[in-house]
């Protein structure tokens, strides 16, 4: 509350400032860009920073965390997006690549951001829910069993940690798979990356709200390659992005199924094995990239970037319908 009132002086100060500076301000206008910036430019800057800087103060005061700054920040920069869409603009050819898109139906999206939006919720119940039931304490004894295997070769480690090596790995194989079978880019880059983006948002989103002790903090014992303290435990984000990619790439090429599942059954098992997360937290991201991958997949197929749903099983063929028996036969 005291940085709160702090904040709040400054943030009146900058407003104050802003607004007695306008002449000032005004008198610096480059050239024919006169009409451009009006008082009521500086009054809205003014009251967004009376506003913001307590408002950032008292999130990271609720959540615990500093990440949340980053949350609130790419909200609002959404939300300032929004009024964007409805600017009209000049008349542009529409690239071949994207011919045919439709515009989706406000009641399906509405649906999709109701099942993200679920996604979250699901998650921050459920890593409250960890912390203080015995759902909690036997994923801590998983974890302990599991950890206790012994530590995995260093190769390994090096190997599976690096997130963002592993993130473009995967993303180069579905661009080559792309090429070899003579898909579409757009639609396969628009899946896989869309799916990435959420998974990442949404995870992020869960570990903002509910900080879950890593299993460094309360662990007795175990295996720990790394330093995984200072970062939320649930949900896993190596996880819930690697599953968002694997489960994508899986989906629209059923040649590569088998060794992408079996990719993300090793980091999985790698993010116990390390000590970095608890089994249900590897879970818990398991399921928020699939919600991803379904999230995505849905919504272009809405707009006509893809013809069908991705699925992870084959769909049964059609089945024929039966012939006339030929006249005279029973």
């Amino acid at each position: 509350a005291v940085v709160g009132v702090g904040l709040l002086g400054a943030a009146i100060g900058f407003g104050v400032v802003s607004t007695i500076g306008f002449p000032l301000f005004s008198g610096l206008i480059p050239e024919g860009e006169t009409g451009g910036y009006t008082a009521m430019y500086f009054s809205v800057r003014a009251v967004a920073s009376a506003i913001a800087l307590p408002a950032a103060g008292w999130m990271i005061a609720f959540t615990g965390s500093y990440r949340s700054l980053f949350m609130l920040g790419g909200i609002a920069t959404v939300g300032a997006l929004v009024p964007l869409a409805r600017v009209p603009g000049p008349a542009m050819t529409r690239p071949r690549a994207l011919a045919g898109l439709r515009r989706p139906r406000a009641s399906r999206l509405a649906r999709l951001a109701a099942v993200a939006v679920g996604a979250v919720a699901a998650g921050a119940v459920a890593a409250t829910a960890l912390g203080h039931t015995a759902l909690g304490r036997a994923d801590q004894a998983l974890f302990s069993a599991v950890n206790a295997l012994g530590p995995w070769p260093d190769a390994a480690f090096d190997a599976l940690n690096p997130h963002l090596r592993n993130y473009a790995l995967l993303s180069l194989i579905a661009l080559v798979a792309t090429l070899v079978t003579r898909r579409r880019l757009i639609p396969v880059a628009a899946l896989v990356l869309g799916a990435w983006a959420l998974a990442y948002t949404l995870s992020t989103a869960v570990t903002v709200l509910v900080d879950r002790p890593r299993p460094e903090e309360v662990a007795s014992s175990g295996v720990f390659e790394g330093v995984w303290a200072p970062f939320a435990s649930f949900p896993s984000g190596h996880a819930a992005v690697t599953a968002a990619l694997t489960i994508s790439i899986a989906a629209l090429f059923p040649r590569l199924r088998l060794p992408m599942l079996a990719y993300l059954a090793v980091v999985a098992a790698s993010r116990v094995a390390f000590g970095a997360h608890f089994p249900l937290d590897v879970l818990g991201g398991v399921a928020i990239g699939y919600a991803a991958v379904f999230v995505v997949g849905v919504a272009l197929v809405e707009t006509g970037l893809l013809a069908e749903r991705p699925r992870l099983t084959r769909r049964a063929p059609a089945s024929r319908a039966a012939s006339p028996a030929p006249a005279g036969t029973s």
